[in-house]
This record gives structure tokens, C-alpha cells and sequence, in this order.
């Protein structure tokens, strides 16, 4: 068995260094990272882990977020050049936990072409005093109960009901190699030459889409802009990333966190309601 893992970043320096060295923690033999244009220090990262460790680093320049075409590609090489049985699909901002410590002792002997798992994203509240410096130290707690909002069918600018990332979120597909023709954008499903078996799987994804008010101003500059810039993308694809990249410019990045996260007043009556729980899970792997 031989796992790979694919992953598109663009200026993730504050992440992308914990990320590779978590994921080879878990298992991974091999990582392939395309660098959209990263302009913060984090190509200098890839190229320094390219030098020393089993990563392969792409180029791709175009800003028109083409992630399906990119993603897939990556995953072709995967398995074409680097032998690739299984190839976990990532983001910068996602951790995915083995309750075993390692990914390939849930693949072993597994016949589905595809493993469905579950997402939880990682808040902390937009108003916090003093809030730790490094990431992993700020955002501690996760929605218990994650609402289900059809936010695209809603107008960009309309109120939500909730914290943009209270959330429920659609699951991720680690997939077998063999027959597989495509990555769906978002990296949440595949498509195979055969009729493909996803099935349940109880590796845990932890997602840290907001770490500080900096990383989120430059990640909706650029998702906004991308995605506004692929005409052949529906308006709903990128839904959170336009609504955002509109309120950015016309109310600031004040009113951005609001929207995606609670407030400190807010998070304190929903761990008071079980709504919300601290978990401290990946905060000890890393420190570790």
C-alpha cells in the first residue's frame, strides 16, 4: 500500500509546516503540493521540505481556482508516478486524525473504492481578549449539534441564522486510485470509470478555516477573486467565498469574522447549552 496525499495551498505559511509534518506522523509516504502563486514565504517552505523530505511541489499560476482540474492532475501523478494505491485529497487547514495514529492501519484490507470523512470545524470567538498568538492555541472548541443552512439558495448579503462555520459540513472522500477519473471541486467526491462504493470511515477531519483576522483577510481576498474571476463556475460554487469577498470590500474585515464566527458572549452560552464543546485533541497532538 502506498498512500499519497494531495494538497493546493496559496499563501499558508502560518499552517503548511504543521500540516506536512502531522500528515507524515499519520502515515503518509508521499506528499504532492501545488503552490497557487503563494507570495508570503510558503513556496520557500515547500521548496526547503521538497529538499529534505518525499514532496513534490507543483506550479500553478492561474487565478481562476480551477481546483477539480488541479486536483485530480495531482492525483493522476499520484498514482501514475508515484505508485499511489489511495490518495488523500487536503487542504492546508485540515488535520485528519487515525484513532489508531495512523491512516493505513484503516485502509488495509478495505475493498470500497472510496472512505467517507467527517469534517469538524475549529472556532474561537471573533471578539476574544488577548487570544494566543499561534492558531492551534486559539481555536479549541467545535460545534456538538452543526446546523444544516442551505446558504447557497440565500442571497449573498442576507443575515444568517448562525456562525457562518456552526455549520454543517459536507465530508471528504479518501479514495482508492484504481479506476479513478476525476476530483470534484471542493476535493468532496470522486468520480471513478466503474460504479464506486464510498463507505463510512471513522478517521476524523479537523478543519481550522479561520486563525486570525490577517489569515482570513488574505484567504477571502484571494478566494473572492478567483472564484470571481472562472466564468464557468455557477454562482452557488464559491458561495461563501463571494458573499465574503463583497462584505470585505464594502464593510471590512470586521464584519467578515462576524459573520463566520461567534462572539465571545455568544461561544460562552453555547458551551453553557452543549451546543459547543472545548476539544483539546489536536492541540495535544501538536504540541506533541
Amino acid at each position: 500500500m502506498t498512500l499519497v496525499m494531495t494538497l493546493l495551498v496559496r499563501d499558508e505559511i502560518d499552517i503548511i509546516q504543521q500540516n506536512l509534518d502531522f500528515h507524515f506522523s499519520q502515515g503518509i509516504d508521499h506528499i504532492v503540493v501545488i503552490d497557487n502563486g503563494s507570495v508570503d514565504g510558503t513556496r520557500d517552505i515547500l521548496a526547503d521540505y521538497a529538499r529534505e523530505a518525499p514532496v513534490t511541489v507543483l506550479d500553478e499560476p492561474e487565478q481562476n481556482y480551477n481546483q477539480s482540474l488541479w486536483m485530480s492532475n495531482a492525483a493522476f501523478l499520484a498514482r501514475d508516478t508515484l505508485g499511489a494505491t489511495w490518495v488523500l485529497n487536503n487542504d492546508a487547514d485540515e488535520f485528519w486524525l487515525s484513532r489508531t495514529g495512523d491512516l493505513k492501519d484503516q485502509l488495509a484490507g478495505q475493498t470500497a473504492d472510496g472512505l467517507k470523512c467527517e469534517r469538524y470545524n475549529m472556532l474561537f470567538a471573533y471578539d476574544q481578549a488577548r487570544p494566543p498568538t499561534r492558531w492551534s492555541e486559539r481555536a479549541l472548541y467545535r460545534v456538538t449539534t452543526p446546523q444544516a443552512v442551505p446558504v447557497s439558495e440565500l442571497p449573498l448579503l442576507t443575515p444568517l441564522p448562525c456562525p457562518y462555520f456552526y455549520r454543517k459540513l459536507p465530508p471528504k472522500i479518501l479514495c482508492q486510485t484504481r479506476g479513478l477519473q476525476e476530483i470534484t471541486q471542493g476535493n468532496h467526491n470522486a468520480r471513478y470509470a466503474h460504479k464506486a462504493a464510498v463507505v463510512p470511515s471513522d478517521i476524523q477531519i479537523y478543519h481550522y478555516p479561520v486563525r486570525s483576522e490577517q489569515q482570513m483577510q488574505s484567504k477571502v481576498e484571494n478566494g473572492g477573486a478567483s472564484y470571481a474571476a472562472n466564468a464557468d463556475f455557477p454562482m452557488n460554487m464559491g458561495w461563501h467565498w463571494r458573499r465574503w469577498y463583497q462584505m470585505l470590500h464594502s464593510r471590512g474585515i470586521e464584519a467578515v469574522m462576524q459573520d463566520a464566527l461567534p462572539s465571545q458572549a455568544q461561544l460562552q452560552q453555547d458551551i453553557a447549552e452543549s451546543r459547543v464543546t472545548l476539544d483539546r485533541t489536536m492541540i495535544e497532538l501538536l504540541r506533541s
